[in-house]
């Protein structure tokens, strides 16, 4: 499947955020939803902090951001675990 396949909805409705994954323009998958106690920090991207979260073993989820849009992360922890979710613009080299 290629990008063109695929587009992303970002929600905050009601204290929580949610990435939806528009397929083919019909079919919809919820990603990930995100509650305001779950969010550790909200920062832009920066491509030199990536390595330092592989090695802190926090796994990174990567989607594609509008294109005149600064790229930013949301740290997060679910069940115990912290995660990286990257909102990308086609612009942005990693």
């Amino acid at each position: 499947m290629n990008s063109v396949d695929r587009e992303y909805e970002y929600l905050y409705l009601g204290g929580s955020f949610t990435v939806d994954q528009i397929i083919h323009r019909g079919k919809r998958k919820q990603m990930i939803e995100i509650s305001p106690e779950e969010i550790l920090e909200i920062q832009p991207f920066r491509t030199e902090r990536e390595e330092g979260w592989k090695r802190e073993g926090v796994s990174v989820l990567h989607v594609d951001g509008l294109g005149g849009n600064r790229p930013y992360c949301i740290l997060f922890q679910k069940q115990g675990k912290k995660s990286r979710f990257l909102f990308l613009t086609e612009r942005t080299a990693y």
